[in-house]
């Protein structure tokens, strides 16, 4: 399928769970497409259907992250965050970013939850970027570390090509070379249908290095 395709899918779902109430069902949903809105950024959308998708990515996610509050549901609130977080970096705003990526690092932690927590600490490498390169080296090595011990292999992979990005951020003083950028079709992963595997953590796995790259580019 494609992005359009589930998007339209998870709308009616959505308009389903509002007529029912369903709280949690709709938390899950309004997180599924922000969470898509973002995949299809990564997959190269840009101009005005980018400034789109990153809107709506914010406000849906905003919402599944209120409901997911209401509700007390911890791993909801981390998934939130963390899509929120990339969001917001995406967007420019980046101390917004951080702080929706620390608040997801927090509870993470508080959850002994090793996954999500190196997986939220791979977005706050990438805010830190441009203001603290050797900071986000170091966040970017945790959350390596972590993924080693409790990820999935695509977040692994994801995290080593952040890891690698990074120090050649900083070798070449801030600047990449054009030629050697990272391409988003190169390493588009074939799990951003928001159709597919929706379970934390095997979404974004394989590109999260394009987000690192879109945003130096």
């Amino acid at each position: 399928g494609t992005f359009e395709e589930g998007g339209l899918i998870a709308e009616e779902g959505i308009k389903l769970c509002r007529d029912e109430d369903d709280k949690e069902g709709l938390a899950k949903l309004l997180w599924t497409l922000a969470d898509g809105n973002m995949a299809e950024i990564f997959a190269g959308a840009a101009g005005p259907r980018e400034s789109h998708l990153n809107f709506m990515a914010r406000k849906r996610g905003k919402e599944a992250l209120a409901l997911y509050q209401q509700l007390g549901n911890l791993p909801g609130q981390v998934k939130c965050l963390n899509v929120l977080g990339m969001a917001f970096v995406s967007y420019g705003n980046v101390a917004e970013g951080k702080a929706k990526a620390k608040a997801a690092v927090q509870l993470a932690k508080e959850m002994e939850d090793k996954e999500a927590e190196g997986m939220n600490l791979l977005v706050l490498a990438q805010a830190r970027i441009f203001d603290n390169k050797e900071e986000a080296a170091r966040l970017a090595k945790l959350a390596e570390r972590l993924l080693k011990e409790a990820g999935s292999p695509e977040w692994i992979k994801g995290a080593e090509d952040v890891v690698e990005f990074i120090r050649d951020f900083e070798r070449a003083g801030g600047k990449r070379e054009k030629e050697s950028k990272v391409k988003l079709s190169d390493v588009q992963s074939e799990k951003t249908d928001i159709t597919g595997d929706l379970d934390f953590g095997k979404v974004r796995g394989c590109y999260f290095h394009c987000f690192t790259a879109r945003l130096a580019r």
